[in-house]
Formats: structure tokens, C-alpha cells, sequence
């Protein structure tokens, strides 16, 4: 027996003065579900309220979109990696005259595209990458100097480091420090930052070009990237300090903290490099590659 012959027979149990539990044990249906039923018929009528059932049930139809519209969706994406479907939306409708729901627009990426959402905490990420050698795993990160920022890179193996300072924290200036960072570092096997803005977009682009791998943090996991956690302090402790800084100072101050690295690396013994400097360390374990 259907649903439908069971709504018409409930209804004509229901006249006949039979008790909503009995007819909901002999129908084998929750007794909620009878009252809705009665309740309905009640108000409808038994023809109405069985059209409305049927056309309730029946499975929506997805409204197909033309191909033009599908293919910009999907060049759209291409062209701008990582794109929200909410924008390529609104780039349809305003460059092409082509409206487009944003439920169509994730169906039709989730065809061409591996999405994720926006929410990252439990994604399964890549395992922390440790350093057996120069070059295999850098960390960056941004420090907010108040009308500037210094995005820094370190080797947590050899511990040499890169501090560049620009004028706001957008992806265009990450993407300038990664260049500068990486005319000293040259390439990289693995690239870990956090989860901030300006390690998105546009620098994760351009970072490809430089590393084989690129990760991001655990959110609100800030000691998976402790070596640059660590020289986040040190730089603040041994140069920079915590005082606000002004958008006229962003060259001498560049100055300065690159007077200050030089001393870093020539100079500045480490307790984890054995009381060697960067500089040493590096030396170091390339005379003992040469002669094992």
C-alpha cells in the first residue's frame, strides 16, 4: 500500500471517530505523521492536500545551463586559481550579461575542479616536513609593524633567513617578498606558511614556481611553524622592537634590518647549530658531503 491510499484511508478512519493511535499502529505510520495528514486534509481538503503531497514529492528538476556559460565558469577558474563561485557569479553577470546561481556554479566546478570548503580545520593536510639538508623545508610568515610589514623567510635547517619589508598585507606584496626571498634562497622543496591572506591567491601562483610543495598550517596550530615563530622574536628582540612604524620609514628600515642580517648570518652564533653561525653551518656540512 502506497502513501496515497494510506492518507485516504486514515481520512476515512478518522471519520468514522477511530483514534489517531489505532489507525497509526494498523498503518504502520508515526502517529506525527497522521496528525500532519489530518491536519492538512483538514485544511485543503482530501484532493487538494493529495495533489500538494504528490507535487512535494516529485524531484526537483536541475535547470540546465547553456555550454558558453559552463566554459567561461570553468576558464574563469582556471584563469584566477582558487576563485569563489560567488565572484565568478558576479563577473558573468557583469562582463557577459549571463545570470547564473551559485549552486549551478559549484556543480558545474565540482565536475572539472577538487573543491574544498572554505572551513579548513580537519582537512587532512600533508605531514609536517622536517629538514634533513639546506633548501628542503622554508617557513614564512608576516609581522605586523603597524603602518608596515616585514614577511620573513627562514631554512629551518641551516637557519639563514630573509626579512622584507612592505607597505601592506596583501597577496601583491607577499608575492614581492617571495621574489626577493627566493634570489637568496633559489628554490625549495617544501614551502609552509600560515593561514593568512596574503600566503593566498596570487602567491601561492608564484610560489609554485619555486617549490615542489606548498603547506599551510593546522589553523591556531602556531608551533607547527616554530622556526619562524622563533625568528619572528628574535628579530623584534635584536633589531626591529615592537614600536610603530611609518610608511616614509620603509627604506631605512629595510636598511637597517638588512645590516642586521648580515651580522645574523656572519656573526650570530646558534644554539641549535652547535654555536655556529648560519654562515659556518653551511660551510660545515658541505665540506662533509665533499669528503663522505
Amino acid at each position: 500500500m502506497n502513501n496515497i491510499a494510506k492518507i485516504e484511508l486514515s481520512w476515512k478512519l478518522y471519520q468514522q471517530d477511530v483514534q489517531v493511535d489505532k489507525i497509526a499502529r494498523s498503518l504502520k505510520k508515526d502517529r506525527s505523521t497522521i496528525f500532519r495528514w489530518i491536519r492538512g486534509i483538514k485544511f485543503y481538503g482530501i484532493r487538494a492536500f493529495i495533489k500538494r503531497y504528490t507535487q512535494a514529492k516529485r524531484r526537483k528538476r536541475v535547470k540546465r545551463i547553456d555550454h558558453r556559460a559552463e566554459n567561461l565558469i570553468i576558464q574563469r577558474r582556471r584563469e584566477k586559481d582558487g576563485v569563489c563561485g560567488q565572484k565568478i557569479v558576479w563577473w558573468l553577470k557583469k562582463f557577459h550579461n549571463i545570470k547564473v546561481s551559485v549552486a549551478q556554479t559549484y556543480r558545474i566546478l565540482g565536475k572539472h575542479f577538487v573543491l574544498h570548503s572554505a572551513w579548513k580545520k580537519w582537512v587532512r593536510r600533508p605531514s609536517l616536513p622536517k629538514a634533513t639538508k639546506p633548501r628542503e623545508v622554508i617557513q614564512a610568515d608576516t609581522v605586523d609593524l603597524g603602518n608596515l610589514f616585514t614577511i620573513n623567510f627562514i631554512d629551518t635547517f641551516t637557519k639563514e633567513a630573509v626579512s622584507v619589508i612592505v607597505p601592506d598585507k596583501t597577496s601583491v606584496s607577499a608575492t614581492y617578498a617571495l621574489e626577493r626571498a627566493f634570489n637568496f634562497f633559489d628554490s625549495t622543496k617544501w614551502l609552509q606558511t600560515d593561514n593568512g591572506s596574503e600566503f593566498k591567491s596570487i602567491f601561492r601562483k608564484h610560489a609554485k614556481r619555486y617549490c615542489q610543495g606548498l603547506r599551510q598550517i593546522t589553523p591556531y596550530q602556531k608551533e607547527e611553524n616554530g622556526f619562524i615563530e622563533s625568528f619572528n622574536r628574535t628579530i623584534r628582540r635584536e633589531c626591529i622592537g615592537w614600536r610603530k612604524y611609518k610608511l616614509t620609514e620603509k627604506e631605512s628600515l629595510q636598511t637597517y634590518v638588512n645590516k642586521w642580517l648580515d651580522e645574523y648570518h656572519m656573526e650570530r652564533p646558534h644554539l641549535s647549530l652547535n654555536l655556529k653561525t648560519p654562515k659556518e653551518f653551511i660551510n660545515s656540512w658541505v665540506e662533509r658531503r665533499l669528503q663522505a
